[in-house]
Formats: C-alpha cells, sequence, structure tokens
C-alpha cells in the first residue's frame, strides 16, 4: 500500500536488492508461511487474497510504481489465490487528473507536488465497493 511501500523500498536498500527482488521474496515467503498446514492445526489453510491499493507518489518511474502489482499478480498466478486490484480500476482516472482525490491521495498542496501517502475516504468506500462486486 501507500503506506508501506517507502518501507519496502528501504528495506529493499538494506538488503542490497532491487525493489522488485525484496517484494517477490516476501510475498513468496509469505504465501509459503500462511498455505503449509501446521501439524498441531486441523483446519485447511485460510482463503488468502492479495489486495492491491498502490497507486504511486513515492516515485516517478513507471515500474517501481507498479513493483506492488507486479508480483501480487505473479505470485496470486503461481499460487493459484485470489487477488483484487483496486489500482487497477481507478490507475486511469487518478493519473488523467493527479489533483483529484477522492480515489486517492492528495498528491498536491495549492500547486505544490507533495508526497501523498495515505488516501481520503472516498478511497476506502470505493475500495469495499470494488471488493464487494468482486466478491459476488
Amino acid at each position: 500500500t501507500n503506506d508501506m511501500h517507502w518501507n519496502s523500498m528501504q528495506d529493499a536498500i538494506a538488503r542490497n536488492q532491487t525493489l522488485e527482488q525484496s517484494l517477490y521474496k516476501l510475498s513468496q515467503e509469505f504465501i509459503r508461511q500462511v498455505m503449509t498446514p501446521k501439524k498441531s492445526c486441523r483446519h485447511s489453510p485460510p482463503l488468502l487474497l492479495y489486495f492491491d491499493d498502490y497507486l504511486g507518489n513515492e516515485q516517478n518511474e513507471v515500474l517501481t510504481t507498479l513493483a506492488s502489482s507486479q508480483t501480487i499478480n505473479l505470485m496470486s498466478s503461481y499460487y493459484g489465490i485470489g487477488s483484487i486490484s483496486y489500482a487497477d480500476a481507478v490507475r486511469d482516472i487518478v493519473y488523467g487528473d493527479t489533483k483529484e482525490w477522492w480515489l486517492s491521495s492528495q498528491w498536491y498542496q495549492g500547486n505544490e507536488y507533495i508526497r501523498g501517502v495515505h488516501p481520503h475516504m472516498g478511497t476506502h468506500i470505493a475500495m469495499t465497493w470494488v471488493v464487494a462486486l468482486l466478491a459476488v
């Protein structure tokens, strides 16, 4: 998410990896941990859904902006788990008007471009609709 992307970039730098390498490794470890049956548990593994809500604004490179989305798509395809992308659903609208703030975080303060990390209420409402429509 936007809240975590900066931390993900710093983690990759600390590991001397690209952002993509770090995200793939962390995602794969997480999925394997969650989906591996536990000896003490009689229940099947939980339903695992990846939710992609990262629209960007941490950097201005397309590949870096889409690294999380690519990781989610690859891992969900490979491991056969579900994925939902709010970011894909609204990306054209948000990138078409970066001063829009209902579907994303606010990227401008006056005319100055700022680091907009956490989105507003409209984003949360729209995310709920995306999940609800895909769940039906």
